[in-house]
């Protein structure tokens, strides 16, 4: 797992995490932190990409905390799903296609959000309907609000 020295705290979740599904699926995942376990800074970790002639992932670049899926993850909140419609529409209209397919084959209301599908939500972007809270910078580690544990593709 890519957690950096300064997430150590997200650790011992995953790996209770990867532990309950294994004891599911009787097939136990062999997780190791080598960022953690060789105590890596981030800038550590930014000198040898740019030492190596290694690219940052285009994520990075536009501005978002986490490269995971694309910036279209389950677990990110509106702000950070209005950033991935303005940057990256191709991403979030492939997210929002997923959403509807799943609640066909499902036939049933299941939605990223609480409260509205992204399909909803994107009617809110392209009509103005949105606070201005959704057009503000985020402060701080604001989009650090959620934490992915990268089961995703384990859960199907």
């Amino acid at each position: 797992m890519g957690l950096g020295k300064h997430e150590e705290h997200r650790e011992d979740r995953i790996n209770l995490v990867y532990l309950d599904i294994g004891n599911k699926r009787k097939a136990w995942a062999d997780l190791h932190f080598p960022l953690i376990e060789n105590r890596t800074t981030r800038q550590q970790v930014d000198y040898w990409l740019h030492s190596t002639g290694i690219c940052e992932p285009e994520i990075y670049r536009l501005g978002f905390e986490h490269n995971n899926c694309s910036g279209g993850c389950v677990r990110a909140g509106k702000k950070q799903w209005k950033r991935l419609y303005d940057l990256l529409p191709d991403v979030y209209a492939d997210r929002e296609r997923m959403e509807e397919e799943f609640m066909k084959r499902h036939n049933k209301r299941a939605t990223i959000f609480k409260d509205e599908s992204l399909k909803e939500f994107r009617f809110r972007i392209e009509t103005g309907s949105l606070s201005k809270h959704y057009y503000d910078e985020p402060e701080g580690n604001e989009q650090l609000s959620f934490e992915c544990v990268g089961i995703c593709d384990m859960e199907n």
